[in-house]
């Protein structure tokens, strides 16, 4: 039995107006808002099949927003929100025009259907928050910490991903080199950060006189970086790669101070052979080096003897993408850079995907770009825009 009916009249030849309603009114137009949702086509069309759909519902609904009271802004902005969010999302308030609009409502109903409608109301008053509530606090924001780069954002576990950056600058020859004698000692200076946090410049000085500046900006759910890598002096620098070390203890649910350095390996993926494999499927599990534990997955283009004295696995990588789930299976976090010298699982709850400058002439520049992704849990969503930021790695 169809207990409550709502119909919506525009009429556009007369000036209509909305009077202010009642608390209770206000409860059974909402209501009445969540009906209309659930039947879009019935009169404006389906905004998501028919293009003409979103036009005609501007045309009808969004129009004389300024003139209309705070009751009637309320109603028509949460209607433009349930039926159509490419309108909501293109109109965030500022841009919304509403139009003046009458209705009839008639009822037959019971103490009962009127709870009932009241916990429908709610309902879709709770659904709808929450859904704009999560959207928003996937926000991400920067700040420097002495040595650390960290990024901050509600979603994230303790609110924040720490990354020592930069760890090292690094000479070739370094597969079974003492790790003393690959790197080359380097300073970080925090150039400037944004007002907003969302953009962060640091310059790293390299002892042997290269300059690298690094312009770092945060999105909604990914940090972008622009490198650029510049040998000013007359002399040929040995600085072929780098290493932003990124510490997933807290985002995979691991104790950072724990004793089983290896624990969050079920957290961590690679891509091989084009599937994402998680590190305990990897096999054959590389467990011989210089120094251990750890594992590295050496490119095709890059010489096997220019990466981390870490056990070096003989697989070679699909892509340049390496990552983990969060702890609850819900996010996902992902790296790639642009060229990159190794993907590498440390040994301090770390991934890397460690970029490569593969050396500087004298007065030679050289440009690398890097992405972090920290995304709910969709792989083939990540993958495709993987593939749309880094096309060269496919």
């Amino acid at each position: 039995m169809n207990l409550v009916r709502f119909d919506l009249h525009v009429d556009l030849s007369k000036e209509t107006s909305i009077p202010r309603p009642t608390l209770g009114s206000v409860f059974y137009f909402a209501f009445a808002t969540h009906r209309c949702a659930l039947r879009p086509t019935a009169i404006f069309g389906n905004p998501f099949r028919d293009e003409e759909a979103p036009l005609r519902f501007q045309d009808t609904i969004l129009r004389d927003w300024f003139n209309a009271d705070f009751a009637s802004r309320s109603y028509r902005f949460l209607v433009s929100i349930i039926y159509c969010p490419r309108i909501f999302l293109a109109n965030p308030c500022a841009r919304g025009i509403f139009s003046k609009i009458h209705y009839n409502c008639w009822s037959s109903r019971s103490l009962c259907t009127e709870i009932l409608m009241v916990m429908k109301t709610l309902l879709a008053f709770l659904l709808l928050s929450s859904s704009v509530a999560f959207a928003q606090s996937r926000d991400l924001t920067l700040a420097r910490d002495q040595n650390w780069l960290v990024i901050q954002g509600p979603h994230l576990p303790k609110g924040e991903m720490r990354i020592n950056y930069l760890e090292a600058y690094c000479r070739p020859d370094s597969t079974d080199a003492d790790w003393h004698d690959t790197t080359i000692g380097h300073t970080t200076e925090l150039v400037s950060l944004s007002d907003d946090k969302k953009t962060m410049k640091l310059r790293c000085t390299v002892k042997d006189g290269v300059v690298v500046d690094h312009t770092i900006t945060a999105g909604n759910d990914d940090v972008t970086f622009v490198i650029i890598a510049h040998n000013p002096t007359a002399t040929a620098s040995d600085v072929h790669w780098a290493q932003p070390c990124i510490r997933l203890g807290d985002f995979t649910g691991y104790d950072n101070n724990g004793k089983d350095i290896d624990d969050y390996l079920p957290k961590c993926f690679v891509f091989l052979e084009g599937k994402l494999t998680r590190m305990p499927d990897i096999r054959p599990w590389a467990k011989e080096a210089r120094y251990i534990p750890g594992q590295v997955w050496c490119p095709r283009r890059v010489p096997r003897t220019d990466v981390n004295p870490r056990p070096l696995s003989s697989l070679v990588p699909s892509n340049g993408l390496i990552g983990c789930f969060s702890g609850d299976e819900k996010q996902i976090f992902a790296v790639a850079f642009e060229p990159f010298q190794e993907l590498f699982q440390g040994v301090a709850r770390c991934l890397h995907s460690d970029f490569r400058i593969g050396g500087l002439k004298p007065n030679e520049t050289k440009q690398i770009k890097g992405k972090i992704y920290i995304v709910p849990n969709d792989v083939p969503s990540l993958l495709t825009t993987y593939k749309k930021d880094f096309p060269e790695q496919h």
